[in-house]
Parts: C-alpha cells; sequence; structure tokens
C-alpha cells in the first residue's frame, strides 16, 4: 500500500524546499524595505539561517548526499556528517498546499484519522515535494508509539536501511545508559549502511556545548518571559526554541549569535519599560492550526500567550537538567549518553500526569490567567491527556482551560470560524470572572 506512487504529473514543478526558499528569501525583503518596530530585530538573524538550512538541504538533495529525516538527535545528525530533516517542521509552513497533500495521502491510502502532522508530511515526501531519507531511525517522540508506524512507512516506501531504538519510559541513569548503548550501535549501523557518513566525536563534543549555551539563553528568555506586560509577540511563542538550535545550521556560531542578540533585546525591552496593555495571560498547549492565525483574536483582547507548552519547554523553563550537566548523575556523561539524557527527558516518558506537572508549574511561573489546550485530532498521548491536564490546572491554580479539538493543516474538524468564536466566549468569559 505505502509503495504507491503518483504519477509524474500529480508532482508539483517546484518542490517544498524550493517554495520555502523563495518565500523566506521574499520575507527578508520585505523585513529591509518595511521593518516593523514592534517585531524583534534578531527575527532577521533567524530567517537568514533557515534560509541557509533550506539552501543546505536542497543542495544535499540534488547531489546525492545523506540526509537523516526525524534521525533522533540534529546534533548526531552532524556528528555524521549529515544532517536532520523535520518533514512536519516543514511542511506546516505551506498551508496553502494542504488540499493537495491531503488528496496524495487519500490516493496512497494513507489514514485519515491519524494526526495530520504524521500523514500530511509522510504523503509530501511520498510524492517527491521533500527529500527522502538516506536511513530511517524508528525513535518514539516521547511517549508517541505512533510515531513509530509514520516512521517505518516511510522506510518502507523508500526502501531505505532500517534501525528500531528502544526507548525506555523511565528516566534514570540506568536508562540513559541503556539508550546510549543504542545509540553507539545506530551510528555504527549509519556508517555502515550510508556512504557518507562517519562519525565525529570531536564534532560531537563540540555541538553538545553549543546546545548548552543555547539552553542557557532560553532559560534566561523564559524569566523575561515571566514579565507582565509580555515583552513579546504573542506570535514569537509559537516560533518554538527547538526549531532554531545549534546543530540544525551548518554555522553554530551564527546560531548562537542570534540567541544572544535576541535574548538581548528582549532584556532591553523588559528593563526600558513596556507600555503596552495587558489584560490576561494564557498558556496555549500543544501546537495550533497554520490554516489560520493563533493569536489575532486574542490580541484584540489584549491577550498575551507567553508560552505554548510542548514536551520540550521543561528544558528551556528549567525543570529538566541541560546538556551537560554533571551534577544530576554526580559525573560527566558521555556524548551519546547526553543525547540518551535529552531523549528520554524531553519526552515526558515518565507519565501523564507528570506532563501536567509540567504545564501547571509553567501556568504558575507565567502568571497565566487561563490555558487553552489544543487537542490534536488524532493525537492518542497528548492530545488524549487534556482534561486530566486541565483538571489538575484547575485544581492546582483555580484557573480554567478551553479544550479545542482541531487538526493542524486543515479546518475539517474545526473550521475558522467557530475557532474564533469559541475563543472569543472564552476569553469575554475568563475577563469577566477577572472583574
Amino acid at each position: 500500500m505505502t509503495n504507491m506512487k503518483l504519477e509524474p504529473n500529480e508532482v508539483s514543478i517546484m518542490n517544498l524546499l524550493e517554495k520555502l526558499i523563495e518565500r523566506t528569501e521574499k520575507r527578508l525583503e520585505k523585513i529591509d524595505e518595511t521593518p516593523d518596530p514592534t517585531k524583534l530585530q534578531s527575527n532577521r538573524l533567524g530567517f537568514e539561517l533557515e534560509l541557509d538550512c533550506y539552501k543546505e538541504m536542497l543542495g544535499a538533495w540534488r547531489h546525492g548526499k545523506p540526509l537523516l529525516p526525524y534521525f533522533p538527535s540534529s546534533s548526531l545528525a552532524r556528528a555524521l556528517g549529515s544532517q536532520s530533516v523535520v518533514y512536519e517542521g516543514l511542511v506546516p509552513q505551506v498551508p496553502e498546499e494542504a488540499p493537495r497533500y491531503v488528496q496524495a495521502a487519500s490516493n496512497m491510502g494513507l489514514p485519515q484519522y491519524m494526526c495530520d502532522a504524521f500523514v500530511l508530511a509522510n504523503a509530501a515526501a511520498m510524492i517527491g515535494d521533500l527529500p527522502p531519507p538516506s536511513i530511517i531511525a524508528v525513535c518514539p517522540e516521547g511517549t508517541c508509539r505512533v510515531w513509530t508506524y509514520h516512521l517505518k512507512t516511510l522506510a518502507e516506501h523508500f526502501s531505505v536501511p532500517k534501525f528500531e531504538l528502544d526507548v525506555p519510559c523511565e528516566y534514570s541513569e540506568e536508562s540513559i545508559k541503556y539508550l546510549a548503548s543504542q545509540l553507539g550501535e545506530l551510528v555504527e549501523f549509519a556508517e555502515s549502511n550510508v556512504p557518507g557518513l562517519k562519525y565525529d566525536q570531536d564534532k560531537h563534543l563540540e555541538l553538545i556545548d553549543a546546545n548548552r549555551i543555547f539552553v542557557n539563553y532560553c532559560r534566561k528568555e523564559w524569566e523575561f518571559r515571566k514579565h507582565v506586560p509580555f515583552p513579546l509577540d504573542s506570535l514569537d511563542s509559537f516560533r518554538q526554541p527547538f526549531h532554531r538550535e545549534p546543530a540544525l545550521f551548518r554555522d553554530t556560531a551564527k546560531a548562537l549569535e542570534y540567541w544572544r542578540i535576541r535574548v538581548g533585546e528582549i532584556e532591553a525591552r523588559v528593563a526600558g519599560g513596556l507600555s503596552k496593555e495587558e489584560r490576561m495571560r494564557l498558556l496555549w498547549v500543544w501546537g495550533g492550526p497554520v490554516y489560520v492565525n493563533p493569536v489575532a483574536q486574542l490580541e484584540l483582547r489584549r491577550v498575551s500567550v507567553p508560552a505554548v507548552m510542548l514536551p520540550p519547554t521543561s528544558l528551556f523553563s528549567g525543570r529538566i537538567a541541560n546538556w551537560g550537566d554533571e551534577r544530576e548523575f554526580g559525573r560527566k556523561l558521555s556524548p551519546l549518553e547526553e543525547e540518551a539524557r535529552h531523549i528520554i527527558g524531553t519526552g515526558i516518558s515518565r507519565s501523564g500526569r507528570a506532563w501536567a506537572e509540567d504545564v501547571t508549574e509553567a501556568c504558575r511561573d507565567l502568571k497565566c490567567d487561563a490555558m487553552l489546550y489544543y487537542q490534536l485530532t488524532g493525537c492518542l498521548h497528548i492530545g488524549s491527556l487534556a482534561s486530566l491536564v486541565a483538571d489538575a490546572v484547575e485544581t492546582e491554580l483555580g484557573i480554567p482551560t478551553l479544550i479545542l479539538a482541531g487538526r493542524l493543516m486543515h479546518p475539517a474538524t474545526l473550521s475558522p470560524f467557530e475557532f474564533e468564536y469559541q475563543i472569543t466566549q472564552f476569553v469575554d468569559m475568563v475577563m469577566a470572572q477577572k472583574e
């Protein structure tokens, strides 16, 4: 079923990377021509990094160099001499293509009831809009075991080598050693099966140190996010820090410079005082629809979104040990143990209640008045925990939650009108209660 191909005339003339390159170049031109004083100036440097990343991927694709979609770690991929590609980090940036990917998924028999972040990303790759993988490392993303089938489908479709990792559910030193041993086997498997891949431990150590610096910048930014009024545009909260982690880019120093400038800008805003009105603070949990502006209605009512909560958020807020931390286990971890600690620690592998605790602490930390839980249709793991988390937040903090069930890229479940209507009603109710 998954080997079924579309006809050549069904493949777009311009692939997704080419579209992203063109779009980002136009975005940079617009910033230069009409700069927006309300936006962070460092955004331009961030878009430059992304443009370079897209061009690097496209060049590797065109020249037949190995690419590692969904590799367990972007830093490990770089240490092997390649780069990680996260399809579902790219596909949502072109929501106008969603109908074509929905049709492609249907033509290939991909299940429509699953999370469309998986299904449409797979479809985009399978019709040639994204580069094929050179190898697939089947590694569950956090608690999501559906992710493994998503990756196995790609390996089967493209007939590439596949290596399966057994990620422990318990966070402990023994679990970290167990996973690190498997990562060592993955490195050997990749070197043996993909020409051009060769592990460089010195490069790996350099990237781990860059990760440590990057996370420290994110933690400093988290402290500024507590400031009332919120010193950023709420849309900035939807740009997750891990989308600009240093190892995603070939110029690691430039990525760290971006974070230094960004955090410095935010610090200057807080020190200089902010005059904008903020009537309410809302924690957003678990992504959001890309077919509609997720914060437009909130901004009209002077509502700030100080963070969008995903499992890795706890790393950036300081609840999880940073890269290079020697205090947690009383020793320095090896590079592969560092990777294992990061994979297990940011995957909320402990329990659903641990996720509820992380969300509750974020609400408390950021002084939120309410929470919006976007329950992605087809998400059997984080989506299904919405009521558990909402109950925990209300019990601990006494704040209400709006649970919205919808998809990522198309409005089949939740129309833009219904989305905006429910948000408006909820915000008006919370504000009335506050008054």
